[in-house]
């Protein structure tokens, strides 16, 4: 997210600040890396995924491309921890180290990824055309909480 500031708004450089978000920490993200059973080379393939997940290249990540650390030892790195003139010269990998720390693992389900999608496409209905929440895609919306519930429990 950062990157995307800086690369949009250049000439807003010192106008910006990390705070803290109301209500506490959250997470909408996450990545992860595997070696399937058909791989031909499984040894040298996680050899690349230990090196990817290496503190030392996750900083160097972040700094190249705003990808946050899943190392914790990463998070202490010095090169992480410099103030940012864009932000005001605040140190921002402070605080979103602050955060990381306190986020909570939260409950996975087969169907999250078909729950965001149609989440998703109705919060872009309303946000970029004007959709109306309570309009004629709630009933549409609706059946969808119900059905969603039945079937998740």
């Amino acid at each position: 997210m950062k990157h995307r500031l800086k690369d949009a708004g250049p000439r807003t450089a010192g106008k910006w600040r990390i705070a803290y978000a109301p209500g506490g920490p959250g997470n909408a993200g996450g990545s992860f890396l595997a070696v399937t059973s058909a791989s031909r080379h499984p040894h040298e393939a996680f050899a690349v995924a230990r090196w990817l997940m290496s503190a030392q290249n996750q900083v160097t990540a972040y700094q190249d491309t705003g990808l946050y650390p899943s190392a914790l030892a990463s998070l202490a790195s010095p090169e992480l921890l410099q103030p940012e003139p864009f932000f005001g010269g605040q140190v921002t990998t402070k605080i979103f180290s602050q955060v990381a720390r306190q986020i909570k693992a939260s409950a996975n389900n087969p169907d999250n990824d078909v729950v965001q999608s149609v989440l998703q496409r109705e919060l872009t209905l309303i946000e970029l055309q004007d959709a109306d929440p309570r309009g004629p895609g709630s009933r549409r919306r609706n059946r969808f909480s119900v059905n969603f519930r039945i079937r998740c429990g």
